[in-house]
């Protein structure tokens, strides 16, 4: 869905910075101490580290004590990914974002995570991840889909835009070199000799005029093509292992590569086309990823827009740039706030 770009570009920040972490002081220990306020809703740490739980459970990653820093960067994503979040429900609050409908959509998904799934429910458990959380995970899905559709309509991309945008990154829309080709692939990927000479003996017979497709599907092992004759269709640059790409690229229409090892095994290559080139692409075929990119683009300026109508307080370190936190969530203001009745952003 594009619009997690939008709404959950911290999200994006804290899985591409390991495949392998988790916090120590997790939702277990109870609300903690407020992060932030949005309007009169607050944001817990406790709930902020939930959340950071929650999305490497989902993303089937291994817990692991991650660096201070780390640690940090990962907690300050998940504080403005909450405070986003809220700033979103807040503008929507006119709305019927949660119907009925939308509801038993989000029991279902809840049950297929948890209730059919003991593993999952064990690690959402040890982690203090509660279904109040969980939920409100799931719900800001819909609320991300909403606010796109208000921006959309509020601030349509323009045809002028997407011209500037596609003459100003023209380099960056081009369609690959492509090829059209099929494969047989043998053994596996220990690589053995005597797959090897099973393969030799199979390109043997392609070479001599026997039909190829009829040999991938006798002898490949590749389930998902061999039933269609090893057909792949056009492959581009990127879609294949580097060493299947080298040798299909360099065949012309009708050759057969020699025997290929790849990380699944033993394979020979046939094309059915001669390789073309890389080919920039017109504005027409740029057109709906620029659209997308620059919806994305208005979306997060709604998002800022939002946050400088000075509904947002941090109560943590805040960088004087950017007015967003700078460090770890986990290290509280020692000030509580005077009103304690605000709301809670999970439910709790």
């Amino acid at each position: 869905m594009e619009m997690k770009k939008v709404i959950k570009k911290a999200i994006a920040l804290a899985l591409c910075l390991t495949l392998l972490f988790t916090f120590a002081a997790c939702g277990k220990g109870g609300k903690g101490k407020v992060q932030a306020e949005v309007g009169s809703t607050k944001v817990y740490s406790g709930q902020v580290d939930q959340i950071a739980n929650l999305l490497a459970i989902l993303n089937g990653m291994s817990l692991s004590t991650l660096s201070d820093s780390e640690q940090a960067q990962i907690k300050n994503s998940m504080l403005i990914y909450m405070v986003e979040s809220e700033l979103i429900r807040a503008e929507l609050k006119d709305k019927e974002v949660i119907t009925k409908e939308v509801t038993t959509e989000i029991d279902n998904q809840i049950a297929s995570l948890v209730d059919s799934n003991a593993d999952m429910k064990k690690q959402l458990e040890d982690a203090g991840v509660s279904n109040e959380t969980l939920r409100y995970f799931l719900e800001s899905d819909y609320y991300s889909q909403a606010f796109m559709e208000k921006v959309n309509t509020d601030d349509p991309v323009t045809d002028e835009e997407i011209q500037t945008y596609y003459d100003e990154h023209k380099s960056e829309f081009t369609s690959p070199a492509s090829i059209t080709v099929s494969r047989i692939l043998m053994g596996s990927a220990e690589l053995k000799d005597e797959d090897r000479q099973a393969i030799e003996a199979v390109r043997a017979r392609a070479e001599d005029g026997e039909d190829f497709a009829e040999l991938a599907k006798e002898n490949s092992i590749d389930t998902a093509t061999k039933d269609a004759g090893g057909d792949l269709g056009a492959i581009k640059k990127g879609d294949q292992s580097a060493a299947f790409e080298e040798a299909a690229f360099a065949l012309k229409n009708g050759e057969i590569s020699g025997i290929v090892e790849t990380e699944n095994g033993f394979e020979i290559i046939k094309a059915f086309s001669d390789p073309t080139e890389e080919q920039p692409m017109t504005l027409d075929e740029s057109k709906s990823t620029i659209t997308g990119i620059l919806q994305g683009q208005h979306a997060q300026a709604a998002i800022e827009k939002l946050k400088k109508s000075g509904n947002v307080k941090y109560r943590v370190d805040v960088d004087e740039n950017t007015g967003e936190p700078t460090t770890s969530a986990g290290s509280e203001s020692s000030e509580e706030p005077a009103d304690d009745s605000a709301e809670d952003s999970s439910g709790e």
